[in-house]
């Protein structure tokens, strides 16, 4: 675990920021909760499928934690040096860090999760304070290559799309959220995402207890999904 000042903790009113070794969380809720992993392709529709479940869960009683805003800080490389890191292998995700995360969560401690900064490859000097709710949804890309984390999830559900389509709505993510350029993003997806969707992600489907079509009304599998939950929670 690395040692820049988005490891530590703050609060919502100071910028006061606490090294992680010398508190484990901003406060207790007392509570315990459920904790449900989806993983699925970059451009799968699982940031989709995580959003509308909280929904139908209720907002109130959800926290999603998204597993890319644990990217490793790379700030002591270069900016040239970061560009040449591949982003889809495990490697570059701070598994050990998220891991900490979602303990706290399902033992009621609210966590401070990095924000990252797709363009500069780093982490931010920020923090948000995410609250230990009822029911946490943990979504990555690679959520279900680490082992270390399976136990962790109370639920694991894969979303699958084609291609194709993952391509698709990639492109229009990158161009618009992070920056990038249509030819960029098309060599990464050519040179890294594929090879690394094919080597890592797609076998981890093997892991879920749910698997997802991209065909599938995401309505009725919502429904389907909270009402699982609903009976784990009881």
């Amino acid at each position: 675990m690395g040692k820049g000042p988005n490891h530590g903790w703050t609060s919502n009113k100071t910028t006061r920021k606490i090294k992680l070794a010398d508190v484990d969380a901003v406060r207790s809720n007392n509570v315990t909760c459920t904790i449900i992993g989806i993983c699925g392709g970059s451009g799968s529709g699982k940031s989709r499928l995580a959003t509308d479940l909280a929904h139908e869960l209720g907002d109130d009683t959800v926290s999603i934690l998204p597993f890319d805003a644990y990217y490793k800080d790379l700030r002591h490389l270069s900016l040239e040096e970061r560009g040449e890191v591949n982003f889809d292998h495990p490697d570059s995700l701070d598994a050990e860090l998220y891991g900490h995360h979602l303990d706290g969560l399902a033992n009621g401690l609210d966590v401070c999760i990095p924000v990252y900064d797709f363009t500069e490859h780093r982490r931010t000097d920020d923090l948000v304070i995410l609250p230990a709710k009822d029911i946490v949804i943990a979504e990555g890309i690679l959520l279900f290559a680490f082992p270390e984390l399976l136990d962790r999830f109370d639920l694991r559900v894969f979303r699958d799309a084609p291609l194709d389509l993952r391509f698709s709505r990639r492109l229009d993510r990158d161009v618009v959220e992070r920056g990038r350029t249509p030819e960029n993003v098309r060599e990464q997806f050519d040179s890294s995402v594929g090879p690394m969707h094919d080597q890592f992600v797609q076998p981890s489907a093997q892991h879920a207890h749910r698997v997802v079509d991209h065909s599938e009304e995401l309505a009725t599998v919502v429904v389907e999904l909270a009402t699982s939950i609903h009976t784990i929670s009881v």
